[in-house]
């Protein structure tokens, strides 16, 4: 899993980087896996998702910001995404 301090380095001086970790219950998971048409592996598709949701919100430090998505539009997420702190250039 590549670092924060690695990507910074990567994109040059005067980085600012803001982590933001989408997030969902089980039953919006489930409705969303559904709907792609997994069939009988559905299952196995939703274990897979708990667990990997688990792995990554333990692994995500406390700093990064948690937006849950549930009943929420694309472009819902995105606007609460963009007033996140530090997202958007300071006024001029």
């Amino acid at each position: 899993m590549l670092h924060i301090g690695e990507l910074a380095a990567a994109l040059g001086s005067n980085v600012s980087i803001t982590a933001v970790l989408l997030t969902a219950r089980d039953a919006t998971i489930g409705g969303r896996l559904a709907a792609k048409g997994v069939g009988s592996g559905l299952s196995a598709h939703l274990e897979r998702s708990r667990a990997r949701a688990l792995e990554l919100n333990q692994q995500a430090a406390g700093w990064v910001h948690r937006v849950a998505t549930d009943s929420k539009s694309v472009t819902g997420i995105a606007r609460e995404i963009i007033a996140l702190p530090n997202w958007t250039e300071p006024d001029a």
